[in-house]
């Protein structure tokens, strides 16, 4: 279970984050899902030849952590996705700890919609991952 903020309780301005893992298991199990068999993805030798450091973390699985920021955070339990737009800006390694933040820059009262800014950070380097601009209802 998540927070339970409803519709009022959420202010622009508000924030939240959490931190992390890009493990070799959820990468594994995003491979077994997806069916994206990408050599990028599963072969490190193939990956270090293309200029890459290892092998590259999904994008989607990265950017699936946005599902956390606004399913357990913000708004949490009330939450319906409506529209997410991610821009990719560096690649993510496994191993790789991030931090996931979002801030609510926009509120459309009749429809009870929040719109989030939201952007994952290697810690190790703070390189940006990904940005986000999620459009989420609050139920």
């Amino acid at each position: 279970m998540g927070n339970n903020f409803k519709y009022d309780e959420i202010s622009v301005g508000d924030d939240f984050s959490f931190e992390a893992i890009i493990s070799l298991d959820k990468q594994n199990q995003f491979t077994e899902i997806s069916g994206d068999l990408n050599p990028l993805h599963i072969d490190k030798d193939y990956a270090v030849k293309n200029k890459f450091e290892d092998r590259v973390a999904y994008g989607l699985l990265t950017s699936s952590f946005y599902s956390k920021l606004i399913g357990v955070y913000i708004p949490g339990d009330r939450c319906l996705l409506n529209e997410i737009t991610v821009k990719f800006k560096n690649p993510a390694y496994i191993g790789d700890k991030v931090e996931v933040s979002g801030k609510i820059i926009e509120k459309y009262d009749l429809f009870s919609q929040l719109v989030i800014s939201a952007k994952i950070v290697r810690i190790s380097d703070f390189k940006v991952i990904s940005k986000a601009k999620i459009k989420v209802g609050v139920l």
